[in-house]
């Protein structure tokens, strides 16, 4: 107990620099420490996140919330001070009140990365409503929707409002799992232009997704967009693949910001490609002027890369079409 006899004021700088959570195990040690940290708890800096995971376990009848995070730290020396990781943590919510003081517990100013894992938990549905709480800085999100639509949990794209709100993110993630069931029109809301990276990857899952869907997302979404889908109907890969590469051309004339993209696409089949499949590929990069520069063969994935040199930037622009065979992983 040599802290204890430190002078209040040494215990209250020293107590800046402990992680909030063991400030507050801090508070069980004593009485005198107890007060201590309530009197001057809010000198003590939060603790800043660099990424937050929130999701739920996956157990049944369990609606247990998991949040996973890092801490930002800072190390100094003699010219600067330089951004360290830390230990990846997690903490444990089993209801909305205990979620609402974590976030009150943490700063999220330095925040560059949030997951979001929505279950079939009401009080985990209820932390994608926090998203305002969120500072402008938020450079990746990625998030991912599973349960039954129409039981309450997502019936409608409202949900999706504080996403698009959202202007500075770079990198915008969606993860699709419904349970068998289709998504409405509307749930993908064609004003999501932040969205780079759509998944939805469930053997026997793919009526989720439609035609009509994959491709009004693709033309709405963002330049470097990249898809892993199982589609319920394969013979429609051929418009997907037609959709992505005009994407990537109407990128290359309006919108070229003199740098060379790649996007990707992957598809995931319970069927292997056909010779006239990979003919009917490998015809429609030629249509588009597209030379086909890589094509990989394997038991479970077969792949063709093709690019195109742009006219703005004198680069080449590409696209990757991976077709995977299902294993077992995402079954």
């Amino acid at each position: 107990m040599e802290f204890l006899s430190l002078p209040k004021c040494c215990q209250i700088e020293i107590l800046k620099y402990v992680d909030w959570r063991s400030v507050i195990e801090v508070k069980f040690v004593c009485k005198n420490l107890n007060l201590l940290v309530e009197e001057n708890i809010h000198k003590m800096e939060r603790p800043k996140l660099r990424t937050l995971s929130i999701g739920f376990r996956e157990q049944t009848n369990s609606d247990e919330i998991v949040v996973t995070y890092s801490i930002y730290g800072r190390i100094r020396t003699q010219n600067a001070i330089h951004p360290i990781g830390s230990l990846i943590k997690k903490v444990f919510i089993y209801n909305s009140e205990c979620y609402e003081n974590f976030f009150r517990s943490i700063d999220l100013t330095m925040l560059n990365c949030l997951n979001i894992r929505i279950g079939r938990s009401e009080e985990v549905t209820k932390s994608i409503d926090n998203l305002h709480k969120l500072e402008d800085h938020l450079r990746r999100l990625n998030h991912g929707f599973c349960g039954r639509i129409g039981m309450g949990i997502y019936d409608d794209a409202s949900r999706l409002e504080p996403i698009k709100k959202k202007e500075n993110i770079e990198h915008m993630s969606l993860m699709l799992d419904f349970l068998h069931q289709k998504i409405p029109q509307d749930f993908l809301s064609s004003k999501m232009n932040l969205l780079s990276h759509l998944c939805n990857v469930k053997k026997d899952e793919g009526k989720v997704i439609t035609k009509e869907i994959i491709l009004n997302l693709i033309n709405s979404s963002c330049d470097d967009f990249s898809l892993d889908i199982s589609l319920q109907d394969e013979n429609i890969y051929l418009d997907v693949i037609r959709c992505c590469i005009e994407k990537v051309i109407l990128g290359m004339e309006d919108r070229c910001d003199h740098q060379s993209r790649l996007s990707n696409v992957k598809f995931y089949k319970c069927q292997p490609l056909t010779l006239s499949d990979e003919e009917a590929i490998a015809n429609l990069f030629t249509r588009y002027n597209f030379t086909i520069i890589g094509v990989t063969s394997s038991a479970y994935l077969r792949y063709f890369v093709g690019h195109r040199k742009c006219s703005q930037c004198r680069d080449h622009h590409s696209i990757r079409c991976d077709f995977h065979m299902f294993t077992g992983q995402f079954d």
